[in-house]
């Protein structure tokens, strides 16, 4: 079987407590993008922060949400595989946060979402 690599793609956020990495890879695992950024901004939310960020690697990676059909999220807390809620992650000050619907829904993207 053949396929086209670059026909779709996916998108790896690992957030830590002071830093977070941004990354989308073709089907073979070759970076297309990669970007790293402070995990908290002054006078915003860290959330909604890194949420802008990751909409920048998007957009200059000239790759469409929809090409994305899946993406991973590491978080620096407790978090729940069931759910995909962020139980505590204190260095983000978050508590029962719902990532995986956050970034689903506010990426637009094609695929599955899994912390």
């Amino acid at each position: 079987m053949n396929y086209v690599a670059s026909a779709k793609y996916a998108l790896g956020i690992d957030i830590g407590g002071t830093k977070t990495i941004a990354m989308i890879t073709d089907l073979d695992g070759n970076v297309v993008v990669r970007r790293k950024f402070q995990s908290h901004a002054s006078g915003t939310n860290s959330m909604d922060h890194i949420l802008r960020e990751v909409h920048d690697v998007i957009q200059s990676s000239g790759i469409s949400p929809t090409q994305i059909i899946g993406t991973g999220i590491g978080f620096p807390g407790v978090t729940s595989a069931d759910d995909g809620v962020v139980v505590q992650a204190p260095g983000l000050h978050l508590d029962q946060f719902p990532a995986t619907n956050f970034f689903k829904v506010c990426l637009g993207t094609s695929g599955s979402t899994t912390t």
